[in-house]
């Protein structure tokens, strides 16, 4: 940007990360993450990877074919739900998902239609806490039920 008083992408993601590392900075945010709100939701469609910290105040769901690495910490709103359609992955590479509210959220539903399942692969040091169900498969009905 030409403009001096511009911040590059690598401060904006500096600023962040301290807002989420740092307990007394944190306190300062409103925490819109503490309650859920269904308009919120994401949707991943394509290949992505979260590298730094996220605070989600909706549901998250993986479309049929698309793969979210999470390389970060991923605060989940309370009632919220991870879904992966079948043929999507979702990767836990030393990433953490949590609630920061001291709540529960709903956990990691994975589809599964047919003989295709959505998939989730976890490093050694990935963590999913203070959630209902960690992992639960769901068997898609088939057409017409």
């Amino acid at each position: 940007n030409a403009h001096s008083s511009a911040w590059s992408g690598c401060q904006i993601a500096t600023i962040h990360y301290n807002l989420h590392k740092r307990k007394k900075l944190r306190q300062l945010l409103a925490p819109t993450w503490c309650s859920f709100k269904e308009d919120k939701s994401i949707t991943i469609t394509d290949t992505v990877d979260w590298n730094g910290a996220k605070d989600l105040e909706g549901h998250l769901f993986l479309a049929e074919g698309s793969k979210l690495t999470v390389r970060c910490q991923v605060s989940m709103p309370p009632e919220a739900k991870i879904s992966v359609a079948p043929g999507a992955q979702l990767i836990l590479d030393g990433g953490k998902l949590y609630n920061d509210c001291g709540k529960q959220w709903q956990g990691i539903e994975l589809q599964k239609k047919g003989g295709r399942e959505g998939s989730i692969f976890l490093t050694a040091n990935a963590s999913i806490e203070n959630s209902q169900n960690a992992i639960e498969i769901l068997q898609s009905p088939p057409p017409g039920d």
